[in-house]
């Protein structure tokens, strides 16, 4: 079982990239909040999530954000897509919060938790969410989290080859004009519409 890997980054989607390690090329499917452009080096701690037809590789920034996806995927319902897509929306110190709250509503707002989920994911990880230690104990301002959006579109732009300069009034534009619960992947494809049409 593969738990820890370091190379360079050889090709970068938003969720995915293909890391060299010593000339071995890793698929490993990463958070949309990864920042890793092709050519940098990058450290990544691994799950690897066996079934009977293939085993995939998820990779995480650090061992806190791992433990997360390891405890989400222990709450029936929750697979490693849905794991991915939370940990895509939020910081672990966010999501601690909002189970430790009991938010259940809030989770609700990530593309593919459904209420069921979601109630499941607060009666379960509760308790456990209630020792981890977090960086502020009060919830995100609006202006923080309105800024924490803006700073994914920008990465999963900067991904996709586009210079921070060139889009940065788009985004903000596009971001205005949408909720502020739309999902990250949604005002992507907005952004990437008005870009072409430009």
């Amino acid at each position: 079982m593969i738990g820890y890997l370091r190379g360079q980054v050889l090709e970068r989607e938003p969720t995915r990239l293909l890391l060299d390690v010593q000339g071995v090329g890793y698929v490993v499917y990463v958070p949309l909040t990864l920042h890793a452009t092709v050519g940098q080096a990058l450290s990544l701690r691994i799950y690897t999530h066996v079934t009977d037809d293939q085993i995939t590789l998820y990779g995480f920034e650090d061992d806190r954000q791992l433990r997360l996806f390891e405890h989400l995927l222990k709450v029936q319902g929750v697979g490693p897509r849905i794991g991915m897509s939370i940990l895509s929306h939020m910081t672990p110190d966010e999501f601690v919060q909002i189970v430790r709250r009991r938010d259940a509503r809030r989770l609700r707002e990530i593309p593919g938790v459904g209420p069921k989920v979601s109630e499941r994911i607060v009666v379960e990880l509760a308790p456990m969410m209630e020792r981890w230690s977090v960086a502020a104990e009060k919830a995100p301002s609006p202006t923080a989290a309105s800024e924490g959006r803006f700073q994914e579109v920008i990465r999963a732009l900067e991904v996709l080859g586009y210079s921070r300069r060139e889009v940065e009034a788009l985004v903000r534009d596009v971001l205005q004009q949408s909720p502020p619960d739309e999902p990250i992947e949604d005002v992507l494809r907005k952004v990437l519409r008005r870009k072409a049409a430009s």
